[in-house]
């Protein structure tokens, strides 16, 4: 089996650089990562802009830049530089952007050559906006679906990522983005921040009162609007969930509507069916049959709400085997003292994991060589 924190296999230098130039400039020139000063500035959160049309963002955003991208941006020169590096920041279910904000700047502190874009999914935050607002996200609401929408908006803006950072579903979202955008035109890296890319029983949670199996349905039978935010976290408390949980789920109430109290900032039946999608999906096949360039990293919480079998070890040993012949990798880290907040509880010990963030550009450097000097392989 594979100890947690332990790097399963080097990728492989698969074939020549100069095939991987062409097809690198051939990305650049289908995708290029430069949006419009508007709408890369903007926090995308305009009501009215349904999943498919073409006049605005699908999704809610905002974009944190590193320094030396700022700097940049702001120096007042019309002329054409090439696009910064992108990673994208996914939230989990039942959370919004502004989660992964404060990690968000820490990340560009680290990477100022690098920005981060942080995107409210579908049913969360600001994008649940623009559907009160008008928008229509098409059912069914899960991982694949959530999974399009970003790259709607990622086609929008005309950024072609160099990671994908996803906490919890977020998690599974970006490895289904990977699935969607095969073969890819130019490596990516992916953070699968303490999920399995199987489906999730039960069973398998350690802390069973605080699941979102137990913590959704029981948010569904409350009576809203609520009178207070200490009339919520009472109830929770009272429900059997921390008060860790319950402060959280408090900071996602707004003004109802009418005025008469506070309402979700979610849709909190899309959430559900979003939670249930993420519980059944299984992304083995994904992790079996890995596209070329992709760089899948499982970082797993220390005290994780998840229980992670051994069997579980074992088949990423052999998916890594495979990957590692394609030109691709898989690589598995445990963070210490972290709980699944692991981008709460360690930032700084997750972003040493991912510190390669920090080093240059991997598209200068030839498709073969880059994944060695990223990952000190």
């Amino acid at each position: 089996g594979v100890q947690p924190g332990r790097r399963l296999r080097p990728v492989s230098c698969a074939c020549g650089a100069a095939r991987r130039a062409r097809r690198a400039r051939a990305a650049c020139a289908l995708a290029p990562s430069r949006s419009s000063s508007s709408s890369s500035s903007s926090d995308g959160g305009g009501g009215g802009v349904g999943s498919g049309e073409l006049d605005g963002p699908p999704l809610a955003y905002e974009i944190v830049r590193g320094a030396n991208v700022a700097a940049a941006d702001g120096d007042g020169s019309s002329k054409r530089r090439a696009p910064p590096p992108t990673a994208v920041l996914l939230h989990g279910v039942l959370g919004s952007r502004r989660n992964l904000a404060g990690f968000a700047r820490q990340l560009a502190a680290r990477a100022p050559d690098w920005q981060f874009l942080l995107v409210d999914l579908r049913n969360h935050g600001a994008s649940a906006e623009l559907a009160r607002g008008g928008a229509v996200f098409d059912s069914p609401h899960g991982v694949a679906s959530a999974a399009q929408d970003v790259h709607a908006l990622l086609r929008h803006l005309r950024i072609f990522p160099r990671a994908l950072v996803g906490h919890s579903f977020g998690a599974k979202v970006a490895l289904s983005m990977v699935e969607l955008a095969r073969p890819l035109p130019l490596p990516v890296q992916v953070w699968a921040l303490d999920t399995a890319p199987g489906p999730v029983a039960p069973s398998q949670f350690l802390e069973q009162n605080d699941s979102p199996a137990d913590l959704i349905p029981y948010l569904q039978s409350l009576d809203m609007p609520l009178p207070t935010k200490e009339y919520l976290t009472n109830a929770l408390i009272s429900g059997g969930f921390s008060p860790a949980v319950a402060a959280w789920a408090a900071t996602n109430l707004r003004e109802s509507d009418n005025g008469t109290g506070l309402d979700w900032l979610f849709n909190l039946d899309g959430v559900a069916d979003m939670y249930y999608s993420y519980a059944e999906t299984d992304l083995w096949p994904t992790l079996d049959n890995l596209p070329e360039g992709a760089l899948l990293n499982f970082v797993k919480a220390e005290r994780s709400l998840h229980a992670w079998g051994a069997g579980e070890y074992e088949r990423m040993t052999h998916a890594a085997g495979r990957a590692a012949g394609a030109a691709a990798g898989i690589f598995v880290h445990t963070l210490p003292d972290a709980g699944h907040w692991v981008h709460v509880d360690n930032p700084h010990g997750l972003i040493d994991l991912m510190d390669g963030l920090g080093e240059a550009d991997p598209a200068g450097v030839p498709f073969c060589e880059w994944p060695k000097k990223k990952f000190q392989v």
